[in-house]
């Protein structure tokens, strides 16, 4: 007995077309899967040739959305899209991950090549500072969060050790060239950052000796830790 996929309208004499659905379905179903196709083989261009994050984000979200509308269909073994609409869904959640954490590994990348050759740490610290914001920003849209923690981990580090290394070398110039309070000035700023923030302590730790004995040697004076 032939039975409808979609309605399940079942009968000896009911004609079925070669979708396996009954003349009332048949129309209504094909005009959705065909829709929703377009759409998402639209989508799938503009990802592959927009360089714009939002926009690939935008689209790959319109791709998940309109291959849950064919969900139903696969469930009831009808043809629609292939790849199938659960495929796409598992595929587009993994692309916006791929998409954001390239976006930001590009972005760190860059930065972090530029170092070596700055002798100016404020712009890269503030680049870095607008990487928090954007790893922040595109946080909610990812499926694995936990990619970007690492990546907001490791934009810290950077920054402090930018921060520390920035303040060592400006202590380390001005007492060659006997600036002596502005070379304390920054002994003081870098020992600061050891005692007040953990990220810069846990790396830099073994250089408090070294910082309080030049700020001893400058005619400075010590106080105590904060976090003693």
């Amino acid at each position: 007995m032939a039975t409808c996929k979609w309605c399940n309208k079942s009968g000896w004499f009911l004609s079925l077309t070669a979708n396996g659905l009954c003349k009332n379905c048949d129309p209504i179903v094909v005009l959705n899967v065909s829709q929703a196709t377009r759409i998402i083989n639209e989508s799938v261009t503009l990802i592959e040739k927009s360089n714009n994050l939002d926009t690939q984000l935008s689209r790959c979200n319109v791709i998940i959305i309109k291959s849950e509308e064919l969900l139903p269909y696969e469930q009831r073994h009808i043809n629609t899209i292939n790849p199938k609409p659960s495929e796409l869904i598992s595929q587009y959640i993994k692309k916006k991950d791929d998409l954001i954490l390239k976006s930001i590994d590009q972005d760190l990348d860059k930065i972090v090549r530029q170092i070596p050759f700055s002798d100016n740490h404020k712009p890269l610290i503030n680049n870095l500072n607008k990487l928090l914001a954007k790893i922040d920003k595109y946080k909610p849209e990812l499926y694995n969060k936990t990619y970007t923690d690492q990546h907001y981990r490791l934009t810290l580090k950077t920054i402090a050790e930018l921060r520390f290394n920035y303040h060592l070398k400006e202590a380390e110039r001005a007492k060659f060239k006997s600036q002596l309070k502005k070379a304390l000035d920054h002994y003081y700023e870098a020992l600061y950052l050891i005692n007040t923030d953990e990220t810069v302590s846990s790396i830099f730790s073994e250089k408090i000796n070294d910082i309080e004995r030049n700020i001893n040697l400058l005619g400075g004076t010590l106080l105590k830790s904060p976090i003693q």
